[in-house]
């Protein structure tokens, strides 16, 4: 299993069923998460890789209003970090950034965050 796929199991059974990778299908129902990788650098040793991989990883959650977007993403952030097993070594999280889309109808709400995930392919 990839990483990616991994995530998006996690996340639909922890944090919320609507979560997508790259990007929130048209007419998705609000509070949801899209993750994209950002980067994947694997390790090296004298001996070539490791095995051992770090993917960092943007998480963002999107919302109608700031606090339903900011509630998801410290739900997020709580079952990701420090999370270990299976495949997953150890994830770390990195600071939030609040956004606002302006350009729809409708403002929708975004909170997004690094992680960075410690795997084992």
């Amino acid at each position: 299993m990839i990483i990616e796929q991994w995530l998006n199991t996690y996340l639909r059974a922890n944090v919320v069923a609507r979560s997508y990778p790259m990007q929130l299908p048209h007419g998705v129902t609000l509070p949801a998460i899209r993750y994209q990788t950002i980067a994947k650098t694997p390790q090296y040793t004298h001996g070539g890789e490791d095995g051992l991989e770090p993917a960092r990883i943007q998480i963002s959650a999107f919302a109608l209003t700031y606090t339903e977007a900011k509630t998801l993403s410290a739900l997020a952030r709580t079952k990701l970090s420090a999370y270990v097993g299976g495949m997953v070594s150890v994830i770390f999280c990195g600071p939030a950034l609040d956004l606002i889309d302006t350009e729809t109808a409708t403002k929708i709400y975004h909170v997004t965050f690094d992680v960075t995930i410690w795997y084992e392919e």
